[in-house]
């Protein structure tokens, strides 16, 4: 059970650790893209704005790849039909900045919450299986027991047949007796 509820932090934490590095890069861009602005529009094209307009594309790719491995994955994890969502904006306009703190706090939230109902959902079924497991299992041990019994009757019943020359009656006696001796341990 321990390497169940292990394998679950590891996930939450996996998700809040890509929902920092998503908002991250975001307030990167925007951040670059307000300097590329400030110096290099209108301007002659120089070695600086080069760079920016380099690293702009850069974490542009990052964010692109992070986003998209978490598409995948869900893709993955979540085999259900999913509800339309938001077209999202290229990170620098203006959609993008309108969005609260609050509003990617809850939708972080719902996120979670989705991938533990996943979670409990396998959970569940594992334990179903190991249920059904455990039932043939026990079958399995009832018959052996009466296997055992039975073998024990036999056994006794030929020992006093080769050793007793005794009637019918005092040999069904015995073999009762034995036999509730044997139901008793």
């Amino acid at each position: 059970m321990i390497k169940l509820t292990a394998g679950i932090s590891k996930d939450i934490n996996k998700m809040k650790q890509d929902a920092r590095n998503i908002y991250g890069l975001r307030h990167r861009l925007s951040l670059l893209e307000r300097e590329y602005k400030k110096k290099c529009e209108g301007k002659e094209i120089s070695e600086e704005c080069t760079l920016l307009v380099e690293q702009i594309e850069r974490v542009k790719k990052k964010l692109e790849s992070l986003i998209n491995s978490n598409q995948k994955e869900e893709k993955k994890t979540k085999p259900k039909k999913q509800k339309s969502k938001k077209k999202q904006s290229n990170f620098g306009g203006s959609k993008g900045q309108n969005i609260s703190y609050n509003g990617r706090k809850a939708r972080n939230r719902r996120e979670l919450i989705k991938g533990l109902e996943e979670k409990i959902s396998l959970l569940k079924e594992q334990i179903s299986a190991l249920m059904l497991e455990l039932r043939v299992l026990e079958m399995k041990l009832i018959k052996a027991e009466k296997m055992k019994k039975r073998i024990c009757r036999d056994y006794i019943m030929e020992t006093i047949k080769e050793e007793s020359d005794e009637s019918e009656d005092l040999l069904d006696f015995i073999i009762n007796e034995a036999s509730f001796k044997i139901e008793d341990e």
